[in-house]
């Protein structure tokens, strides 16, 4: 087999947020990548807009008083589909 790769390397950002425990040590990590192979990025941007709606809902729950028991990580990043 031969692999004629082209390697371009370049950036790839991340955004990570945390809400801390209230009691527990344990941590929770909900993410999702944003990136997609080709036009109309379905495969990326419907996972982000769910993880979006989530951030959100959790951000309601907060200004209420709400605090998770575990440490719930958000995560959302490039470079799943690096090299495209």
């Amino acid at each position: 087999m031969v692999n004629h790769a082209l390697f371009n390397p370049g950036k790839a950002h991340n955004v990570i947020a945390t809400i801390p425990a209230s009691v527990s040590d344990e941590v929770v990590v909900v993410g999702n990548h944003r990136n997609a192979w080709g036009p109309g990025a379905g495969d990326g941007n419907s996972g982000s807009a769910a993880l979006n709606e989530v951030v959100r809902s959790f951000g309601v729950a907060l200004r209420h008083g709400w605090r998770p028991y575990r440490t719930l990580v958000f995560a959302s990043w490039e470079g799943e589909e690096f090299d495209q």
